[in-house]
């Protein structure tokens, strides 16, 4: 019998972010490593030819003895939210431009959302602010971004989360394990911002590289994931899906 060829990092990579977005429902027995396995692994793996995924075994085996071991064993606590006009951040003109901005387009994409669901059973979500770390790395970033476009608001806003996720995370990253380390998706938030920046400057993306750039979505579904993410902290996992970059997944 044939051996199977190596487990690639990309696909090592991918695995894990499987298991981070569903790691709390396998804690807490709602959902088992099979379910995860047969029902969600294959859309995070959908780029990679089928030989490539690997076995159930495969992935019990790195849960038990590898990524269980070395995840947090305490939930991080929330990060304060910034309210509309808090004193301590609306301060420079150029803090109050930026986020009075940010925080117009994200509740008008609220307020869209509800009259898009219409739904009377399930109660509106309400956009009440950005966390602390999200309001300080969308100042930061602002200069690389037109905020008079809806559409780079909602980029700024989504790359923001994954600097602030990276800062937040950073203290429980494994050490030592080089493949771990690019399984966080926390590392995008760097590469989302450059294919942003060489994007505008007109160069072309890789098409031998499988990883998806924020800049690719389309403007409703960038303003769809901006709600889904709301005012927690959140970030999204992205994935090549029949040819069409697509959310798959929040991580918390």
């Amino acid at each position: 019998m044939p051996r199977r060829p190596k487990i690639k990092d990309e696909v090592k990579a991918a695995c894990y972010k499987a298991w981070e977005a569903k790691r709390a429902l396998i804690l807490n027995k709602s959902v088992t490593v099979k379910d995860v396995y047969e029902k969600d692994l294959p859309t995070f793996l959908a780029q990679w030819d089928q030989i490539d995924w690997p076995q159930l075994s495969w992935i019990t085996k790195k849960i038990k003895y590898e990524w269980e071991p070395n995840a947090p064993t305490e939930s991080l606590k929330p990060d304060p939210v910034v309210e509309h006009w808090d004193e301590k951040w609306w301060k420079s003109p150029r803090r109050i431009f930026v986020l009075t901005t940010l925080y117009d387009q994200a509740s008008l994409a609220f307020l869209s959302h509800r009259s898009d669901t219409g739904s009377l059973d399930t109660p509106p979500r309400e956009f009440v602010g950005f966390t602390d770390r999200v309001c300080k790395w969308a100042w930061k970033l602002s200069e690389f971004f037109d905020l008079n476009v809806s559409r780079e608001c909602y980029l700024l806003i989504l790359i923001a989360n994954l600097f602030a996720y990276e800062e937040r995370h950073e203290p429980s990253h494994p050490d030592g394990d080089l493949p771990l380390e690019a399984m966080w998706s926390v590392a995008l938030g760097r590469e989302q911002l450059v294919a942003w920046q060489r994007h505008k400057m007109g160069y072309e993306p890789d098409d031998s590289s499988h990883d998806v750039k924020l800049w690719q979505v389309s403007e409703e579904e960038l303003r769809k994931a901006m709600v889904t993410i709301g005012s927690e902290g959140q970030v999204l996992v992205l994935a090549d899906v029949g040819g069409s970059p697509t959310f798959i997944a929040v991580i918390e």
